[in-house]
């Protein structure tokens, strides 16, 4: 699979992905699989698989989904436990409203 071009250069910490599948969906979000294609990250490398969870289309416009969307992630950010899956990063990509759950291994 070829990496789009991008027509300005990243800025450090930004990447870009494609999405292969949606690995599971619930009532308020959907967890994808991802593979990178472009990376200023650091510890996130072209080629890499990850997940994202991102809020519904249904909820982008309703404040109440956003906010609750919001706090999961501002709770997943101050846990650290091995039984909780920890939040690595957030972005609002054209206003898409996602979060990624640090990766353990192979994502299927």
């Amino acid at each position: 699979m070829a990496a789009p071009r991008i027509s300005q250069p990243l800025a450090p910490g930004k990447f870009t992905f494609n999405q292969v599948m949606i690995i599971g969906e619930g009532g308020l979000g959907q967890v994808a699989k991802i593979v990178i294609t472009a990376s200023q990250a650091p510890a996130i490398n072209v080629g890499s698989e990850w997940a994202i969870k991102k809020l519904n289309a249904k909820w982008k416009s309703h404040p109440e989904a956003r906010a609750r969307f919001d706090r999961e992630i501002a709770a997943l950010q101050s846990m650290d436990h091995p039984n909780i899956i920890r939040c690595w990063g957030e972005n609002i990509p054209s206003g898409e409203r996602f979060y990624g759950p640090r990766p353990t291994g192979s994502i299927s």
